[in-house]
């Protein structure tokens, strides 16, 4: 019961920072991200060392940012206003909070499952993204085909480190 309730919470803290994020209220998000990311460490098992974490918050802005600054800069994607990029990073922060309760069922998955995986649901969740806020497509083709080809990375990778420091209970 528990897990449902973050998956809903989550998701709703997706939908409002991709919904309101860039407008004028990036602080307050990743203000947000942060607490939610430090209280999910502390409602886990805590077989990972809080040091480990941190370094997977900073591995998930440092991926989430690469990719995003990429097709921004190439064009691919434009914000109709833009003030920060805390927002996108809010959400990147909050994605580790699937790890270690509600992704547990992937963590012996084959690799090419997990691409699979990654690669359907970042188009879905990018594309859902594109189409709620304040974002424009120069190419839907090119955003979804760069998005699927890191989501196939950036899951099985992510996956398989977590879990290989994190011990589910």
């Amino acid at each position: 019961m528990i897990v449902i309730i973050k998956v809903i919470l989550l998701n709703i803290f997706w939908f409002l920072c991709v919904k309101y994020g860039s407008q004028g209220k990036e602080l307050e998000f990743f203000g947000l991200s942060l607490v939610l990311i430090v209280i999910n460490y502390f409602t886990l098992n805590k077989s990972m060392s809080f040091l480990k974490y941190l370094g997977f918050i900073l591995f998930f802005i440092a991926f989430g940012l690469g990719q995003d600054s990429l097709m921004y800069y190439l064009e691919i994607f434009s914000f109709k206003s833009f003030q920060s990029v805390l927002w996108l990073t809010s959400l990147w922060v909050v994605f580790l909070a699937y790890y270690g309760d509600i992704l547990n069922k992937f963590k012996d998955f084959e690799l090419w499952k997990l691409a699979i995986l990654g690669a359907g649901g970042g188009m879905m969740a990018y594309y859902g993204g594109a189409n709620l806020g304040n974002v424009t497509i120069s190419n839907y083709y090119l955003y979804l085909s760069i998005i699927a080809i890191s989501w196939g990375i950036f899951f099985p990778l992510t996956i398989r480190i977590f879990y290989s420091h994190y011990k589910v209970s």
